[in-house]
């Protein structure tokens, strides 16, 4: 049988996104192989002139963060995203397991036919309330509306906490129960990380916008 019936990419039709080229784990980081100034000897009109900007580049397109000078905006924005649950959940004191579940909520009803248009760090603030209200091992309250021995609501807390009008948690919160609610069960929620965002995180990321790490003309 011929090598070309049996390769492993025979009828590949689309980029390879699955970053599956091998590094050796026991070499040392971009940063331990070279120092701040290690350039290559000759100036090339096709690569950065700093090698640890080089190499760094080149991962970055193996792993699907870039494409060419192209960033992936998609993989930014999901970062971004994930980011910003992790805030919420760190600033109001969650669990890792509230977190993870608070990210599959967002991202399953931060959503263009669900919850969209709206400020996405009130569905973030939302999300990880409602998570914690509907935890049957965490005893506090965290329905918007609950008040307090103060007389103040969750809601007003969170906002003063997150700069955020409590009017717009109570309705967002509102719509985070419902969708949730719609679905078979918490576990039959779509996967957040759908396009395996999240395996493609970057441990460097180079400044482009710093004129040495260009690539000279």
């Amino acid at each position: 049988m011929s090598s070309t019936t049996t390769h492993a990419y025979k009828g590949l039709e689309e980029p390879d996104t699955n970053n599956s080229t091998w590094f050796d784990p026991d070499e040392q980081s971009i940063n331990e192989n070279w120092d701040s100034g290690d350039w290559w000897d000759a100036s090339s009109g096709f690569r950065f002139q700093k090698k640890s900007v080089w190499w760094t580049y080149l991962e970055q397109l193996n792993q699907g963060v870039r494409n060419g000078k192209y960033t992936n905006g998609a993989y930014w924005t999901y970062r971004d995203n994930v980011d910003l649950i992790h805030n919420v959940s760190d600033q109001i004191g969650t669990t890792s397991v509230q977190s993870e579940r608070a990210k599959e909520v967002y991202f399953y009803v931060h959503h263009k036919d669900r919850i969209d248009g709206t400020r996405k760090d009130a569905t973030a603030v939302a999300v990880v309330a409602y998570i914690i209200e509907y935890d049957d091992n965490d005893k506090r309250r965290f329905e918007p509306q609950w008040k307090s021995d103060s007389g103040e609501t969750v809601a007003e807390t969170l906002s003063e906490l997150f700069n955020v009008d409590a009017r717009l948690i109570i309705s967002i919160y509102g719509k985070v129960r419902h969708y949730v609610r719609l679905a078979d069960s918490f576990g039959k929620l779509p996967t957040f990380d759908s396009q395996n965002m999240d395996r493609r995180g970057l441990d460097i990321e180079p400044d482009f916008d710093d004129p040495e790490q260009h690539i000279k003309s």
